[in-house]
């Protein structure tokens, strides 16, 4: 999770509690060797790191991670913040942001394909032309809001019908990026990614 006093405002509305099991390959569910889960006197800790020491033989094993997102409705989501400070501090916000950016591309470089990279350049390239043509953009939308304005005919019923309210769709924004650090003293120990190979195995993890 993102340190809260350094990326202040960023930080999103979530945090963020670890979980995660140990056990043999192929194990039933529920015969673990290791349940790491967070408990009232380290509540808090979990959002950081969580740790498991055990003496395992030779073999393959597997860690089964668990990440549990607890929103905090007392800090506003990143969204507004952005639009709050883009006016206020612009250059801090542009400097923050960017580590903030690059905190986050750390789990997202084995998933980027040359397409994404070939969009995200396009995409700045047009962001650098943008402020040369403010104003012709700013009269574009003005005009087209006239436009609306003008065929909505003063309807309320059929303006507030429009504007979605409290049926509009929650966004789910939280964003969280876990390592596994493993001490180990066989130099030649191996670390895969695996996907969970059956629905009994993906919710072994539920907290009872």
């Amino acid at each position: 999770q993102l340190d809260t006093r350094y990326f202040r405002g960023l930080e999103g509305e979530y945090n963020y509690l670890l979980h995660f099991i140990l056990q043999k390959q192929d194990a039933e569910p529920g015969d673990y060797i290791c349940r790491v889960q967070p408990k009232a006197e380290n509540f808090w800790q979990a959002s950081r790191s969580v740790t498991c020491e055990a003496d395992l033989e030779p073999g393959v094993y597997e860690i089964l991670p668990k990440i549990t997102a607890l929103k905090d409705t007392s800090r506003e989501p990143v969204e507004a913040v952005v639009q709050a400070k883009a006016d206020v501090k612009p250059q801090k916000l542009r400097q923050v942001g960017l580590s903030f950016d690059i905190a986050h591309s750390k789990a997202l470089k084995s998933a980027t394909s040359p397409k994404a990279e070939e969009k995200e350049a396009e995409a700045e390239a047009a962001a650098a032309t943008a402020p040369e043509s403010k104003e012709s953009a700013a009269a574009s939308v003005k005009s087209e809001r006239e436009s609306v304005n003008s065929e909505a005919g003063g309807d309320k019923d059929d303006v507030s019908s429009l504007g979605g309210g409290d049926n509009e769709p929650k966004v789910w924004n939280a964003v969280c990026v876990i390592g596994l650090r493993v001490y180990s003293q066989d130099e030649e120990i191996t670390i895969q990614l695996a996907d969970p190979k059956n629905p009994q195995e993906a919710s072994s993890l539920a907290v009872q």
